[in-house]
C-alpha cells in the first residue's frame, strides 16, 4: 500500500526474529540500497499513532518499548536492531517502522507472528518417500530484499513456527558442521529434486515456472502434480527428498487465476486457524515438551549460543512454508499447516479499504488546505486594509500636528506684534452739565491747554508782585516813603 511520499534510495528488507514467545522481543531488519552518504543519517524509529491510524493497523500498547537502533555488520551492512526488555505473550501483531535519513524517509509495515520455545530433544527424523541426506544444521538462504520504488507501507508476515511430532528416542552422534550446499538443481526439464532441506514451494515454482505465468497458477499446478510429495495434502508440508514432476505451460494456463487464488486462500485459512490454536496450546506445549519434536522445513531455524536459545526467524520468499514430514501423530487435517499468502490477501483487500480512506482523507485535506489558502487570502486583505487605514490616521495625525504648530507660530507672531502693555480703555460717564458762573478764568481754563493755565496762574501772582516793587522803587526815587495799603 504505497503511501504519498518522497522518493527514496534506502530500503527495508526482510525481518529475522530472534526470539520466542514469552521472551524478550529480538529482532532485526536488513537495510538495503544504501548509499553511503546516507548511512550516517540513518534513524530508524516505530511510527506515529497517526500513521498507524492512516494505515488501518492497530496500535498495540507494548510498542512503545520497543527500543530501535542502527548498527553496522561485520561486513559493513547497516541493519536495524529492535529489542524489548518485557517477554511477550501475544503470539501475533502489527508494527510500522520507520526509516529516517537526510534525503528521504520509508515507512514499512511488518506482521509478526511469535511462536513457542522450541524443544528441548533433538527432531526426530523427517518422513521422506526417498532416502535423502539430512543434514544436523542447515544454514538458512539469505534472502533477497527488493528495493522499492516508492514509500509503500507493506504487510509482511515473520514466523517461526515449528509444528511437532512425537519423537522417537534415537541415538543422535556429535554435530558436524556441513558445508552449506546449493539447492536442489533440475535433473530435466519436467522434473525437479531431490527436495532439499530448507527448500520452499514458492522457491521451487519460481525456478521452474515458464514466462507469463502467475505464481499462484504456478503453485497450484505443481501441487496438483505431486499431491504425494505433500504430508496431508499441504502445500506447506513438502517431504523433504521428494521428487518433484514439473507441469508444463499447457497444464498450468488451464487453471483459472481466480481458482488458483481461492484455493491458496482456502489453505491460508486453515494455517492461521492451525497457528492461532498452537499459540493458545503454548502453556501446554511446555509440559509435553520432552515428547515433541519439529518436523518442518523451510521454517526459521535456531541458534544455540552458550546455552541459550535464540530464534533466527528468516523470512521466506512468498511467505510459504514446507514440512518436513507429518505433523502431530493423531490431528486432522484440518489443523495440517498452510500457506499465509491468503494472510497476503486479506491484507491487500484490507489495504484497498485503507488506500480509499486515505484517499477521502486526502480530499478532506486538501479541501481544508484550499479553505485555509482562501481564509489566508481574506485574512491578507484584512491586514491591507488595516495597514491603509493605520498610515491615514497616522497621515491626519501628522496634519493635526502642523495644524498645531502653525496655529501656535501665528499666536507667537501676533502678540510681538502688539504694545507690550495692553490697557483697557476708561470707561467714560456722562454727568450732567453744571450751570455755574463762568469768568474769564474758567473761560481761558476751558479754552487753553493745562501748560497755558499754569503759565497764567504764574503770570497772575507775579504782576501784582512786580506792580508793587515798581511803585515802592519809584516812591524811593521820589523820596517818599509811602508804603502802599493796597495792591
Amino acid at each position: 500500500m504505497a503511501l504519498p511520499f518522497a522518493s527514496y534510495a534506502a530500503g527495508l528488507g526482510k525481518l529475522t526474529l530472534n526470539s520466542y514467545l514469552g521472551q524478550p522481543f529480538k529482532a532485526e531488519i536488513d537495510l538495503v540500497s544504501v548509499k553511503k552518504e546516507d548511512s550516517l543519517s540513518l534513524m530508524a524509529s516505530l511510527t506515529s499513532r497517526d500513521t498507524f491510524h492512516l494505515a488501518n493497523v492497530d496500535y498495540a500498547p507494548f510498542l512503545s518499548t520497543f527500543e530501535f537502533s542502527v548498527q553496522n555488520r561485520v561486513n559493513g551492512q547497516p541493519y536495524v536492531k529492535i529489542t524489548s526488555p518485557q517477554p511477550f505473550v501475544d503470539p501475533s501483531f502489527s508494527m510500522l517502522i520507520e526509516l529516517n535519513w537526510s534525503s528521504g524517509r520509508l515507512v514499512r509495515e511488518y506482521m509478526v507472528l511469535l511462536d513457542p520455545p522450541e524443544d528441548a530433544l533433538q527432531p526426530a527424523p523427517p518422513i521422506m518417500e526417498v532416502e535423502p541426506v539430512v543434514p544436523n544444521s542447515v544454514k538458512p538462504e539469505p534472502a533477497t530484499a527488493e528495493q522499492p520504488d516508492s514509500i509503500i507501507v507493506e504487510d509482511v508476515v515473520i514466523s517461526d513456527e515449528e509444528p511437532i511430532v512425537k519423537a522417537v528416542p534415537v541415538l543422535v552422534p556429535e554435530a558436524v558442521p556441513e558445508k552449506e550446499t546449493d539447492p536442489a538443481k533440475i535433473s530435466s526439464t519436467t522434473t525437479y529434486g531431490p527436495v532439499k532441506s530448507g527448500d520452499t514451494l514458492i522457491k521451487i515454482a519460481l525456478k521452474v515456472s515458464p514466462p507469463h505465468v502467475q505464481l499462484n497458477q504456478m503453485l497450484i499446478a505443481v501441487h496438483r502434480a505431486n499431491r504425494e510429495a505433500f504430508a496431508d495434502n499441504n502445500m506447506n508440508r513438502l517431504k523433504v527428498g521428494s521428487i518433484l514432476q514439473v507441469p508444463d505451460k499447457s497444464e498450468i494456463v488451464t487453471i483459472s487465476p481466480n481458482v488458483a487464488d481461492k484455493e491458496i486462500k482456502m489453505q491460508t485459512d486453515n494455517w492461521e486457524a492451525y497457528r492461532h490454536k498452537l499459540a493458545a496450546n503454548t502453556a501446554s506445549a511446555a509440559s509435553a515438551s520432552e515428547e515433541l519434536a519439529q518436523t518442518e522445513a523451510g521454517r526459521i531455524t535456531t541458534a544455540t549460543v552458550e546455552s541459550n536459545t535464540e530464534a533466527a526467524g528468516k523470512l521466506s520468499e512468498g511467505l510459504l512454508k514446507i514440512s518436513k514430514g507429518e505433523g502431530l501423530e493423531g490431528r486432522s487435517s484440518s489443523e495440517g499447516t498452510i500457506s499465509i499468502q491468503d494472510k497476503i490477501y486479506s491484507m491487500e483487500e484490507s489495504a484497498i479499504v485503507s488506500e480509499k480512506k486515505l484517499s477521502q482523507a486526502n480530499e478532506r485535506i486538501e479541501f481544508i488546505k484550499e479553505d485555509s489558502i482562501a481564509n489566508k487570502k481574506s485574512l491578507n486583505d484584512i491586514n491591507q486594509r488595516i495597514t491603509a487605514l493605520e498610515e491615514n490616521i497616522e497621515g491626519l495625525q501628522r496634519l493635526l500636528e502642523l495644524r498645531n504648530s502653525t496655529m501656535a507660530s501665528t499666536q507667537v507672531r501676533a502678540e510681538s506684534l502688539l504694545p507690550e502693555a495692553i490697557q483697557t480703555p476708561p470707561v467714560i460717564v456722562e454727568e450732567p452739565a453744571k450751570v455755574e458762573d463762568r469768568n474769564v478764568v474758567s473761560v481761558i481754563r476751558d479754552n487753553v491747554s493745562l501748560s497755558t493755565l499754569g503759565w497764567l496762574w504764574w503770570g497772575a501772582i507775579l504782576l501784582p508782585i512786580a506792580g508793587w516793587w515798581w511803585k515802592v522803587r519809584k516812591a524811593s526815587m521820589n523820596g517818599t516813603s509811602k508804603s502802599p495799603n493796597t495792591f
